[in-house]
C-alpha cells in the first residue's frame, strides 16, 4: 500500500473514531411560520436542542443527559423592548416533548440576579438555582418556586438560566430542551428604507476552572455495574452567539421581498386596530396594516438580504444562510406598485 493510502486510511480512521463523538448543544429558528421563523404573535422564537452522543454510551440502554447553560438576548432595533425575553418553556414538541423532565441544580452563573435577596437559590437544592430562571422586563417575580415553574425577575439583563435534565435517550439526532422567546422584529416609522434589524441570542456562563460555556453531561463508561459520566464544554469555551435579521416588507422572513411577501401584505391591508404583526404586514408595530408598512414595503420591494441564523456551531444548532429569489427589475417593481395601489383602491371603495 503506498502512503498516500496509509495516510488516507489512517485519517479515515481519525474521522470514524468514537472517541472525537461528544454530546452537543445549539440553537436553531423556531417558530410556527412556514419558514419557522415567529410565532403567532409575531415575536422570535429560539429552539434550545441537545444531541446526546451514543457511540460514547457503553451498552444499548442508552443515557440520560443534564445541561447547563446560560443565554443573553439583544437586538439591535431601535423600538422599545426589541430582544427582550418574554418566556423560556421546556420541552417544545415535537421532539422534545417531555425530553427533558427533571429541573436540576446548578451552578450560579449571573450571580448578579441570581441571589438569596432574589430568592432564586433554592435551599432544598444545597443552596443552588435550579430549573429555568429568567431576568428580563415583563417576567413578573416568580421566586422559590423552582421546581414547579419558572423562577424569574424583572430586571433588565435579558438573561435565561437553564439546569435540566432528561429521559433515557437511546435514539440519536437533536433533542429540543427550551423554547426562548424574545420581542419580535419592529421598523419604526421614519426609517431608511433598507434597515436591518437584528436579534441575537448568545451563550454564556462560566461553569468550574476555565471558561466553559453550556455544560453537558453524559453517560460514557461503566465501573463494574455503574455507569460513569463525563462533562463536556459544548463550545470549547467559546461564548457562540445566534443572529436573526429582519428587513421592513419582508413578511415570511425568507431573505428576499418578494411576491409572497405582497400577496400576504395585500391580503391583510387596510386592517385598523386589529393587533396585526410582522407576519400579517405590521412592520411598525402599531398593530395596523396601514399606508406606513405599505411605504416600508413598496420602498424594499426587490431586495434581497443573506439572513444569518447562526455560526457553525459544533451541535445541533448549526445554521447558514437563507435562500432568496432574484431581483425583479425596476420596471416589474413599478407596475407591482401601480397594482398595489390600484387594488387599494378597489378595496376602499368597497368598506
Amino acid at each position: 500500500m503506498s502512503w498516500k493510502s496509509l495516510v488516507t486510511a489512517g485519517l479515515f480512521c481519525v474521522l470514524a473514531s468514537p472517541a472525537f463523538a461528544q454530546p452537543n448543544m445549539g440553537i436553531v429558528k423556531g417558530g410556527t411560520q412556514s419558514t419557522g421563523n415567529l410565532n403567532a404573535a409575531g415575536n422570535w422564537v429560539w429552539t434550545v436542542q441537545v444531541t446526546p452522543a451514543l457511540t460514547m454510551v457503553p451498552d444499548s440502554s442508552g443515557t440520560p443527559v443534564a445541561m447547563e447553560a446560560g443565554f443573553a438576548s439583544t437586538s439591535t432595533g431601535v423600538a422599545a423592548g426589541q430582544g427582550s425575553v418574554l418566556s423560556a418553556t421546556r420541552n417544545p414538541a415535537p421532539s422534545g416533548a417531555g425530553s427533558f423532565d427533571t429541573l436540576n441544580p446548578g451552578a450560579t452563573i449571573f450571580g448578579s440576579w441570581q441571589n438569596t435577596t432574589n430568592g432564586l437559590i433554592d435551599t432544598a437544592s444545597n443552596n443552588r438555582p435550579t430549573g429555568i430562571q429568567l431576568n428580563a422586563p415583563g417576567v413578573g417575580t416568580n421566586a422559590g418556586a423552582s421546581y414547579t415553574t419558572n423562577s424569574s425577575v424583572s430586571g433588565s439583563a435579558n438573561e435565561v438560566f437553564a439546569a435540566l435534565g432528561s429521559i433515557n435517550f437511546t435514539t440519536a439526532g437533536p433533542k429540543n430542551v427550551m423554547d426562548i422567546v424574545v420581542k419580535g422584529p419592529v421598523i419604526p416609522n421614519g426609517s431608511p428604507a433598507d434597515t436591518l434589524t437584528s436579534t441575537t441570542i448568545k451563550v454564556k456562563g462560566v461553569y468550574g476552572v476555565g471558561s466553559t460555556n453550556a455544560r453537558l453531561t453524559q453517560v460514557t463508561a461503566m465501573s463494574g455495574a455503574t455507569y460513569l459520566t463525563s462533562n463536556f464544554d459544548t463550545f470549547g469555551g467559546n461564548s457562540y452567539s445566534f443572529t436573526r435579521n429582519a428587513k421592513g416588507g419582508d413578511v415570511d422572513l425568507d431573505g428576499d421581498i418578494d411576491f409572497d411577501d405582497f400577496g400576504v401584505f395585500f391580503a391583510n391591508y387596510p386592517l385598523a386596530a386589529t393587533g396585526q404583526t410582522w407576519n400579517t404586514g405590521d412592520f411598525n408595530g402599531n398593530g395596523d396594516v396601514e399606508f406606513d408598512d405599505f411605504g416600508t414595503f413598496f420602498g424594499n420591494y426587490g431586495a434581497v438580504h443573506n439572513y444569518t441564523v447562526g455560526p457553525v456551531s459544533p451541535g445541533a444548532g448549526s445554521g447558514g444562510g437563507l435562500g432568496s429569489s432574484s431581483v425583479p427589475e425596476p420596471a416589474s417593481i413599478a407596475l407591482l406598485g401601480l397594482a398595489m395601489l390600484g387594488g387599494l383602491g378597489v378595496r376602499r371603495r368597497k368598506r
